[in-house]
């Protein structure tokens, strides 16, 4: 019989069981037999369940041989979350730009010095860095580039074109200004 929160088998010995646990196991539970002789648990008894405790956990992160293109996926979510923060600066040297002189020379200041010039630097990296990700995986979209020597390659050549760009950009920066 199949059930609608999963098989009712009847055992050898004569004794039915639900998810492959014998139904004396979820004794407190208010399980009913429908007419279609599936196996029902009523009411909120689902969450008070233990089905799931002889499964096996999933594999965690400490099992896996990183990969460049795991460490790229990585990489590009937490670029994503810093742009987030890095916008907010962008918009703190627009507003104090709009608002008076005193203003603009603090955020001016702050971001001259050294914390703020390395602040800047992580954010030009991130904003690089999430770029071409977005573009290896456009590329990906249409098909191309799938090969596991090829999405490698990929990000391997993501994280050297970043850098560069990133001290290229910096170095016109500092040429012009």
């Amino acid at each position: 019989m199949r059930g609608v929160n999963g098989p009712l088998t009847q055992c050898k010995n004569g004794t039915k069981t639900l998810l492959n646990l014998p139904l004396s196991s979820l004794s407190a539970l208010p399980v009913n037999q429908g007419s279609n002789g599936a196996a029902l648990i009523t009411g909120d008894a689902m969450s008070k369940t233990n089905l799931h405790a002889n499964r096996p956990l999933s594999p965690h992160l400490s099992i896996y041989k990183l990969i460049p293109t795991m460490v790229m996926s990585i990489v590009h979510r937490i670029t994503g979350g810093a742009l987030y923060f890095g916008t907010l600066l962008v918009a703190w040297w627009l507003i104090a730009t709009a608002t008076s002189e005193t203003q603009f020379n603090l955020v001016s200041w702050v971001f001259s010095s050294w914390i703020g010039l390395l602040v800047l630097l992580g954010y030009t990296w991130a904003l690089i860095h999430h770029m071409i990700g977005g573009i290896r995986h456009l590329i990906w979209d249409t098909g191309r580039g799938l090969e596991k020597h090829t999405t490698t390659k990929m990000a391997i050549a993501s994280l050297i074109l970043s850098i560069a760009l990133t001290i290229l950009i910096w170095i016109a920066a500092f040429t012009i200004l």
